[in-house]
């Protein structure tokens, strides 16, 4: 017998002739941090969106502006195979990565974002000069079955801070993005970036994810430092029969995300 009557954002209620009821509901998380919800039994699926963190922007010297980081991987797919129980989803959305002070001596890093693994901070400028900071990796958004991961999204790559007075920012500057999954469970931290020595500008820090992403390189000269690699993404194959799509959020500095729909269209 087809449903009749109106289903509300949590569930169809039973008015008595109903042969069945329709379990739906929808999580939306855009402020990083961890959340636990509750998926309804009888619900096996659910639709997502989920991007990691922005790397963060690198600070300038005093004649040449920094660079932006790399934005969030970003999937999109169907989680199946869920328990007929009700079950608890955990969810960690990552925040971006800090921006790197300008146009000073040792001009700070910008911290790594938060997440289900941290950023990797970025290198400072060098005490001798005006230079830029390098901006810190973004973190890692997860989504857990209990405590079995079922996707990490890959934060973005910081920016290399600027350290000569050229036109910039160097394309090398530019904080990296990564569309690579992997089925492999292998999450980590992104590198932190070196300290410059004496003047010139501090390497981004590595987005965090599967595994993290390398720093940039910080360069021994009055020179611009480079961005750092982002890191990779992973989802869990015993709960898709495809994998997700994935694509690069443009989030740089800014936060993870995550989305749930449920039962999966």
């Amino acid at each position: 017998m087809p449903i009749l009557g109106t289903l509300s954002s949590l569930s169809a209620k039973a008015y008595g002739f109903f042969s069945e009821v329709i379990q739906l509901g929808s999580f939306e998380f855009t402020v990083a941090g961890s959340y636990s919800v509750q998926i309804p039994s009888g619900v096996t699926s659910f639709n997502y969106t989920i991007y990691g963190g922005g790397g963060g922007f690198s600070g300038s010297d005093a004649g040449s502006p920094g660079a932006p980081g790399g934005g969030g991987a970003k999937l999109e797919g169907v989680v199946r195979n869920l328990p007929t129980s009700t079950k608890t989803i955990n969810i960690t959305v990552a925040s971006g990565g800090g921006t790197g002070a300008s146009s000073q001596g040792s001009a700070a890093g910008g911290s790594g974002g938060s997440g289900y693994n941290v950023g990797g901070k970025g290198g400072n400028a060098g005490p001798n000069g005006s230079s830029g900071g390098g901006g810190g990796g973004g973190g890692s958004t997860a989504i857990l079955l209990g405590s079995t991961a079922l996707l990490i999204a890959g934060g973005g790559g910081g920016a290399g801070g600027a350290g000569n007075d050229g036109s910039g920012p160097s394309a090398f500057q530019f904080g990296g993005t990564s569309t690579t999954i992997t089925t492999t469970l292998n999450a980590s931290a992104g590198a932190t970036a070196a300290n410059h020595p004496s003047d010139g500008g501090g390497g981004g820090g590595g987005g965090s994810g599967n595994p993290g992403g390398s720093a940039g390189f910080t360069p021994s000269n009055d020179a611009d430092a480079g961005g750092a690699n982002a890191g990779n993404s992973y989802y869990n194959s015993s709960y898709h029969t495809s994998a997700p799509s994935v694509s690069v959020q443009s989030n740089a500095g800014n936060p993870g995300y995550v989305l749930i729909t449920y039962p999966a269209s």
